[in-house]
Order: structure tokens, then sequence, then C-alpha cells
């Protein structure tokens, strides 16, 4: 009989432990995996999208980029963020007219989808430090 109560107990706290593991792993240990790699994942197309260059031609929603390796032509529309040093021109819904804000030769930054510019940087210019 205190042998069955002993075997019991054992099992029972044994068993405890597994189902705390368990729920440890499914609350704790696998979300974080998962969402580490999804941000690993989204980091990597995030690098793709981003490109530098020098400006070469510039229409009110077009612009034609130098990157060193090659030159792309991208469009924009109204929803392009355009942002000159750490102000941002751009109308929320309204296209963005970039001869105003871009010269050819300038340095750009840009995030790039497809033919798409979803964003578009440049330092200030001499002139418009203050």
């Amino acid at each position: 009989m205190k042998k069955t109560i002993i075997t019991s107990i054992l099992i029972f706290v044994v068993g405890v432990l597994i189902g705390a593991c368990g729920l440890y792993l499914a609350r704790e240990v696998i979300p974080v995996r998962n969402a580490k790699m999804i941000a690993q994942e989204q980091q990597k197309e995030l690098d793709s999208m981003v490109r530098q260059g020098i400006a070469e031609e510039i229409t009110a929603d077009t612009i034609k980029v130098n990157t060193g390796s090659d030159v792309i032509s991208l469009r924009t529309n109204q929803y392009t963020t355009v942002q000159v040093g750490m102000t941002m021109v751009s109308a929320k819904g309204q296209k963005t007219d970039l001869t105003k804000y871009f010269k050819a030769g300038e340095n750009i930054d840009l995030l790039v989808k497809e033919d798409q510019a979803l964003a578009i940087h440049r330092a200030l210019r001499p002139d418009e430090v203050k």
C-alpha cells in the first residue's frame, strides 16, 4: 500500500514537471524563436531594398540613380516619403515634386521595391544648414 502511494505521488510529480517544461517551451521558447526568425527575414528583405547613389536625372515623379554598380530608374507616387535632412517634406496622400528638393549629382538614399521608390532621402546642402 505504501509503495503504491509513493509510486503514485512520484508519477504525479514527474507529470507535473514534464507538463511545466512543456508549457514553458510552448509559451516562452517557441514564440521567441519564431519572432527571431521572422525578424531576420524582415531584416534581410529590408537590406535588399536599401539603395544609395548619385541622382542623375530628376523629373517631378521619377528619378534616375547611379548606384555605382548600375543605373536604376524609379517612379514615385503619393505614398512615397521624401525626406531632406531630418525634415519630412512630403505631404500625406499627395505626390511630391522631386525637382523642388533634389538636383542631379546629389548623394541620395532610397528604399526601393521593384521599380517604386518607397522613401527618398538626402542630406542638407551647405546653404540649408543654419
